[in-house]
Parts: C-alpha cells; structure tokens; sequence
C-alpha cells in the first residue's frame, strides 16, 4: 500500500470496542467456574489468561465490525487495531482477531504507559505519517478518553474531516 494514497486512518480499539472481552470482576469469577482455581493474579488486563478463547467467550462488538468492514473495503483508508494492552500480549489478541476474521493494515499496542497517553502521542504521529491524509476516524469504549480525543482535533493538520466514535456498552 503507496502511503501517498491513503486518504483517510481508521482506528479502532481493542476491549470493549471491537469485541467484548470480560471485565475483571465477571471474568475472575467465570475464571473461577472453568478451571476450578481463584484468578493467581492482582491485575486483569495484562494478563494473557484474561484473554484465552478456551475459558472466555469473547464476541464481537456488531454495530462496530459494521463499520469495520466498511473501512476495510476502502482501498484508500488504512485501518489500525490500537489498544492499551501491552505488546507482550499480541500474540493473544492476534488469535481473537484471527478467530473472528479480522485483519488491519497495522496493530499497535501499548509500549507500557498510561493508554491514553500512548494513544495521543501514536495518532499525532500517524497525522505526520501520511502525507495525503485527509479524515481520521476512531472507534473507542473509553468514557475518559472520548473528550480528549475530540479536543485532539485541533492539533492535528490539514484534515478535511476527524471523528470520534464513542462505543457504549
């Protein structure tokens, strides 16, 4: 793919989003119910137990692999799977996207710093990367992120259209 056609960067995240992965507190008891043993672990979401097919049903979010296939099909737009889980893990959420079809022209995982964060600094760059872009869109669950992404606009160069897809529960 010539990075001068891209027009547009569709970006979509992860948990939550583009499928529905269990929260702690649900999948700590489903966890409980399948294996007969309490979660070994304080945390969830960088753990790669918290993402095993063979325990959890994880399903796709419809409304947004939707839109997914809408972005996929346009041979100017290049889409991103961007998450806030570590890429310690990306072997993991690889097999769920596997298992559901999904492919992006690039994933891009947290390098371990706060979400949010990494995802501003990942898309300002983005906006450097293709020299004829012209409309970004994401898709993200995140209450607290959505405001600051909508206010990431007006730092971001000559685009004809920017969107942010707010995906409740």
């Amino acid at each position: 793919m010539d990075i001068k056609s891209i027009k547009k960067v569709s970006i979509f995240d992860f948990d939550g989003t583009l499928v529905r992965t269990p929260l702690p507190h649900e999948g700590k008891e489903i966890y409980f119910k399948k294996t007969g043993k309490p979660w070994p672990y304080l945390s969830w979401w960088s753990k790669k137990e918290s993402l095993d097919l063979s325990i959890f049903d994880i399903p796709k979010i419809e409304k947004v692999i939707r839109d997914y296939h809408t972005e996929i099909q346009n041979p100017d737009t290049f889409t991103i799977m961007m998450t806030g889980r570590l890429e310690s893990l990306s072997s993991f959420i690889e097999i769920i996207l596997e298992h559901h079809n999904l492919s992006f022209h690039r994933k891009i995982y947290n390098p371990g710093t706060k979400t949010f964060d990494y995802k501003i600094k990942s898309i300002l760059m983005l906006n450097r990367e293709f020299p004829g872009l012209e409309e970004i869109e994401i898709w993200d669950d995140r209450d607290e992120h959505i405001p600051g992404f909508r206010n990431l606009e007006s730092k971001l160069n000559n685009l004809k259209s920017y969107k942010v897809n707010h995906i409740l529960p």
